[in-house]
């Protein structure tokens, strides 16, 4: 079976074995870029490495974007999933998407939000990992979509891949950084509120 291993973004190092590179299943008009890959054993799974940047995130979604991932590890709930509709879409609604789990987690060292649940119209399962980019304004993203079916086979596979991620080492006094702690501060109760 084949591996490849691939930079993405803060992403120095992650390793797919199994998957080839493929044309995305589709391409949002959010994301600036997008990567796809397929696994030839399981051709109707997809895995994709998004970034977003065709326009700034709304402050708020930044604020409670970056809240969640300075806060310790905890489970979100669908209210939590509101706030951040702008990064996670319809995932946030129940009319469209069976949440089983919404959480974040130090993720080989870095605050990532997972997603995990099922698309109802699709019928597709899905595992979703969030996280902050090299644009302040934007998120990276890596989603692994398959029917149920297929899900279930290759899901400790993936998780497997995914926790082979080596990130990129963050220079502490970069503008990134200050500007992300400034924004947390307001969530501590020593800045700004929140905006809107």
């Amino acid at each position: 079976m084949s591996s490849i291993e691939l930079e993405w973004g803060p992403i120095a190092f992650i390793a797919l074995p199994g998957w080839e590179p493929a044309p995305p299943s589709h391409l949002p008009t959010m994301y600036t870029s997008i990567r796809g890959f397929r696994r030839p054993d399981h051709p109707q799974a997809s895995l994709e490495f998004l970034r977003w940047g065709r326009r700034p995130l709304p402050p708020r979604e930044q604020f409670h974007f970056a809240r969640f991932l300075q806060a310790a590890p905890c489970q979100l709930s669908r209210d939590d999933l509101w706030e951040l509709v702008a990064i996670v879409y319809d995932m946030a609604n129940p009319e469209y998407f069976d949440l089983s789990s919404a959480r974040t987690e130090h993720w080989n060292g870095r605050a990532v939000l997972l997603l995990e649940g099922r698309w109802k119209t699709a019928d597709v399962e899905v595992f979703d990992l969030f996280f902050a980019g090299d644009n302040p304004e934007g998120f990276e993203r890596i989603s692994f979509r398959a029917p149920a079916e297929t899900f279930a086979r290759i899901r400790a596979d993936v998780q497997k891949a995914f926790r082979s991620i080596e990130w990129r080492r963050r220079r502490c006094g970069s503008t990134r950084w200050r500007w992300l702690r400034r924004l947390c501060r307001g969530w501590c109760g020593t800045g700004p509120r929140p905006p809107g």
